[in-house]
């Protein structure tokens, strides 16, 4: 809409100064077209105050389009990267409760012989290291 109403801005208001570079629609498109998307090529330019204006203003309108896509795809990466970080937390988080449980029922399977063995071999060893052995 911008490039549409600023063309036919631009045409209106350069189609009287003798000097304008913008003869017709089609130059008042193309201004338009390279103004909004900052590309021009100065072979079309306005002279009058108005159609400065409205170029000005197209300049703006440019900026603003390009912030907004700039923006919105920035914003869309850091989303995805985000949502693939909370899923791989989630995963990992999973993964650790699994091994704590299975290493819980470890314990829990244990007999009292299992349980009994290493402790006794812990009583053994420090009973020989108070004797100095």
């Amino acid at each position: 809409m911008a490039i549409i109403i600023g063309a036919f801005g631009i045409y209106i208001a350069e189609s009287h100064e003798e000097t304008s570079t913008v003869r017709n629609l089609g130059d008042a498109f193309w201004l338009a077209i390279g103004t909004i998307t900052t590309a021009t090529y100065g072979d079309v330019y306005p002279v009058s105050i108005e159609g400065r204006a409205i170029t000005v203003l197209l300049m703006f309108v440019g900026l603003a389009i390009m912030g907004v896509f700039v923006s919105t795809i920035g914003a869309t990466i850091i989303e995805s990267r985000l949502r693939k970080s909370q899923v791989h937390k989630r995963l990992l988080a999973d993964d650790t409760k699994g091994l704590i449980k299975s290493k819980i029922d470890e314990i829990e399977d244990l007999s009292q012989q299992d349980f009994n063995h290493p402790m006794i071999s812990i009583g053994n060893l420090r009973d020989m290291l108070s004797r100095g052995e």
